[in-house]
């Protein structure tokens, strides 16, 4: 999956509210665990520092005279 830093901010907001329960509206949502939270907070972060695999370098040299 192909995460975002917009998902990264939403599951920080998450871990920082400390809420067990939320409201939204009519919905009601209850939370996962800290820990699991943390968990998928570190993957997050694991897929934005890894490097984007559609990009590739290519390093061409050039020698004078040949």
């Amino acid at each position: 999956m192909a995460y975002t830093q917009q998902d990264l901010d939403r599951i920080d907001k998450e871990i920082g509210s400390g809420a067990a329960e939320q409201q939204y509206g009519d919905n009601r949502v209850r939370k996962r665990s800290l820990s699991e939270l943390l968990r998928i907070r570190a993957e997050i972060q694991a897929a934005l520092a890894a490097p984007d695999p559609t990009i590739r370098q290519v390093r061409f040299e050039t020698r004078k005279g040949v």
